[in-house]
C-alpha cells in the first residue's frame, strides 16, 4: 500500500468521485450499525437498504461520541455526560433494554469506551486529571484508575475515541495533544505518533495503526510510525466541511470514513446538494460509495460510527494488559 500524496489525488480523482457518487449513494450498499454526535441521541441498524432499528432519545444530555455493537448484540454508548450498555429488540423497531448505566462526575466527560472480557469495560474520564478507569458491570465497581496525558484546559477538547489492541494497550487518539498514544495498562507511555486533530484511532490486522483527524484526513502507520497510507477528502471541491470522526479498514481492503455534521453551528443541510455523511475509498483513493440520508424514512443526521454488521465486537476476545 503507497502512501498517497492528498492534493494531487484529490484532484486527479474529482471526476471519478462524482461519478462514482451518482451511482452508489444508496442505503444499500452494507448492513450496517450507525450513531452520531447529534443534539438529540440516534442511533440506527441499516439491513437491506433500510432501517430495521432505531434509537431516539430527545432528551439525551451530551452527543454520542462513541458506540459500539457487540457480537452478542448489545450496543455500549457513550455520551459525553455517562455511558450505558443497552440490548435492541430487533423485533420492534424502536425498543430497547437499558442492561446498566453511569453518569460521568460533575465536571467531567466520558467521549469513548471499549469492553474487557464478559463482565468490565474501559472508558477515559475526560478533565482534570484524564484517566482511564476500568469498571465491573453491572455492578459499577471500579478496578483500576490510570493516568493519561494531558494539558490544561477544559474536558471537552481532550479526545473523542480510544481502542485497545490485540496486545492489550490502550490506543489514545489525543486531540488536544495531537497525536496517537499507545499506553500499557498502568499508563506507561510505549510510543506517541504525531496527528493533528486526531480523532479516531484503530489498530489493523497487520499490526499499523489507522488513525484520522477532524481536519478532514486518514493516515495508515507502519510499526515505526511511518505513514504508508493517506487520503484527505477535505481537499475536494465536491465536498463541503469535512471533519472525520472515525475512519475503519473493512475486510474488502477498502476503508470507510464518516463525516461529522455541526448542528450546532446553525448551518443547515441543503436539501438539494446534501452533505456526505459517509465514504468508502478504496486503496488507490477511488470512491465506491457515498453515504448521505437525511430525510425520511431515514434521516441517519450526522455520522461518527459506522459499523458493519458482519463486524461485531467481539467483548470475550478484548483484554486491557492483565485485565481480562
Amino acid at each position: 500500500m503507497k502512501t498517497q500524496n492528498r492534493l494531487p489525488l484529490a484532484l486527479l480523482f474529482c471526476f471519478a468521485l462524482s461519478m462514482a457518487a451518482q451511482e452508489n449513494r444508496g442505503l444499500d450498499r452494507m448492513d450496517f450499525f450507525y450513531a452520531g454526535e447529534s443534539m438529540k441521541h440516534r442511533m440506527y441498524i441499516v439491513e437491506r437498504g433500510e432501517v430495521a432499528w432505531e434509537y431516539s432519545d430527545p432528551q439525551g444530555r451530551g452527543e454520542i461520541s462513541d458506540a459500539i455493537l457487540l457480537s452478542d448484540g448489545h450496543i455500549l454508548m457513550a455520551h459525553q455526560h455517562g455511558i450505558r450498555e443497552i440490548v435492541p429488540d430487533r423485533k420492534t423497531r424502536d425498543k430497547f433494554e437499558t442492561l446498566w448505566k453511569m453518569d460521568a462526575p460533575q465536571g467531567y466527560e466520558i467521549h469513548s469506551i471499549q469492553p474487557v472480557g464478559r463482565n468490565k469495560v474501559v472508558y477515559v474520564q475526560c478533565g482534570n486529571p484524564m484517566e482511564a478507569v476500568v469498571m465491573e458491570i453491572p455492578s459499577l465497581k471500579e478496578l483500576r484508575r490510570i493516568p493519561l496525558p494531558f494539558t490544561d484546559g477544559g474536558s471537552h477538547g481532550q479526545m473523542r475515541c480510544f481502542r485497545l489492541s490485540k496486545k492489550g494497550t490502550l490506543l489514545l487518539a489525543s486531540m488536544q495533544l495531537g497525536a496517537i498514544i499507545e499506553l500499557d495498562s498502568h499508563g506507561k507511555e510505549l510510543r506517541r505518533i504525531d496527528l493533528p486533530g486526531a480523532w479516531g484511532v484503530e489498530e489493523l490486522k497487520n499490526g499499523n495503526i489507522l488513525g484520522c483527524s477532524n481536519r478532514g484526513f486518514a493516515r495508515e502507520f507502519d510499526k515505526q510510525g511511518r505513514v504508508v497510507w493517506d487520503y484527505d477528502w477535505s481537499k475536494n471541491p465536491d465536498y463541503k466541511e469535512i471533519s472525520t470522526q472515525k475512519a475503519h479498514r473493512l475486510k474488502n481492503g477498502n476503508t470507510l470514513m464518516g463525516n461529522w455534521f455541526n448542528e450546532w453551528s446553525g448551518r443547515k443541510i441543503d436539501p438539494k446538494n446534501p452533505d456526505v455523511q459517509a465514504i468508502e475509498v478504496t486503496p488507490d483513493g477511488r470512491i465506491v460509495w457515498e453515504l448521505s440520508s437525511w430525510k425520511a424514512p431515514a434521516d441517519l443526521g450526522p455520522s461518527t460510527t459506522i459499523q458493519p454488521l458482519s463486524e461485531p465486537v467481539n467483548r470475550k476476545k478484548l483484554r486491557f494488559g492483565d485485565i481480562k
